[in-house]
This record gives C-alpha cells, structure tokens and sequence, in this order.
C-alpha cells in the first residue's frame, strides 16, 4: 500500500519564521511533566506557568493554547508577558470558569488529567515583517 505524502508552499511576510508545537501535562502545584517542544514549563504561582524555549529567538508574534480536560469548564491561555528576545521565556495564565460561564473566569493549576497545548510562532530574525507576501 502507498501513502500519498501532500506537501504545500507556505507564503508570509515574516522572514525566519519558527512554529513550535509545545505541550506538557500538568502536575498539580509543579512543573508540567512530559514536556515536548520547550525546555521547561514551571508553575510560577496557582495558574501561572513560566515556559522556557530551547532558546531565544528575536520576536514573538502569536501564542495559540488550549487545555485539553475531561473536566467540564471554559479553559482559556492568557500570555502575561514575554522575553523571548533575551532569554526565551513566557508568562502564561491558565484561566477557568464553570461551563455555563455565570462565574468569572479565575487562574487554575492544571492537574494530572490535564494538558496544555501551545502553537508558538516566532521569529528568528531582526529583520520588520514586510507589507504582502
């Protein structure tokens, strides 16, 4: 049986573009375990995560996430601050609320049957974004 392979050519007006594709799982008040695509993923304080990159990079342009839980709630990725150009770090907020959203969202550890998932887009270069593609 052959396995058909599809390839695209990807346009943007950013030049050195990076994509990681970073998880971890959580562990209560530590750390995120079974970390991919990131160095470490430190618990700061109750819901806020530090993440460590490989290494720095010269901008930050996009942070995606989103909490994959059997719990029933509204999960959202807040990003808090960020020096990805001095030493390719992160603040994240993981946010919660009941799922009828009645209450407002506060920040929440994650717990062991709960991951974090992240699309980070950055890039490796000083050079500005240009206007078209």
């Amino acid at each position: 049986m052959t396995i058909s392979s599809h390839f695209m050519e990807v346009k943007t007006n950013v030049p050195n573009k990076v994509v990681l594709e970073v998880s971890g799982v959580g562990a209560a008040t530590n750390a995120l375990t079974s970390v991919k695509g990131a160095t470490l993923i430190d618990q700061t304080a109750t819901g806020l995560y530090t993440v460590t990159l490989p290494r720095k990079y010269a901008a930050l342009l996009n942070v995606a996430g989103m909490v994959m839980s059997s719990t029933a709630a509204n999960w959202h990725v807040q990003l808090r601050s960020h020096t990805v150009a001095t030493d390719g770090k992160l603040l994240l907020a993981i946010l919660s609320s009941a799922d009828n959203a009645a209450t407002a969202p506060t920040v929440t550890d994650l717990t062991t049957s709960e991951k974090l998932l992240l699309t980070i887009t950055l890039q490796d270069s000083d050079v500005n974004p240009g206007a078209g593609v």
